[in-house]
């Protein structure tokens, strides 16, 4: 089973992704401290994307964010670009909270708020 297996299907509305983000940021800040030294919010949306399209990343590849960006958006299709960011981006935060904060949405603390966007 993987962090992915049990979520809901991705629906929100665009207009919530700045939460969904600030979500983001505080997820990387813990995996960057913690279990993933040096990993970024570039690493994490690569990730999101490879995850959200079933993508088997090729680590060779000297720039596997812009592999995961052209493969997920091949030509075509319905689905805007923030759609599919947006998407991606859920299923990761949501994924990486089950697998490694209880479930709990990510937060960062008043004090990590500001050591991030000092």
């Amino acid at each position: 089973m993987t962090p992915l297996d049990d979520l809901e299907p991705n629906h929100e509305p665009l207009e919530d992704a700045g939460g969904l983000l600030l979500q983001l940021v505080a997820a990387v800040d813990y995996f960057g401290r913690g279990p993933r030294p040096g990993f970024t919010v570039w690493d994490a949306i690569e990730e999101a994307l490879r995850w959200h399209t079933n993508i088997d990343q090729d680590w060779t590849v000297l720039d596997p964010l812009l592999r995961a960006i052209r493969l997920t958006f091949p030509g075509g299709g319905t689905a805007t670009a923030a759609d599919t960011f947006n998407a991606a981006i859920r299923r990761w935060v949501k994924a990486t909270a089950n697998a490694y904060n209880e479930s709990f949405p990510w937060e960062l603390s008043p004090t990590r708020m500001n050591a991030v966007f000092d």
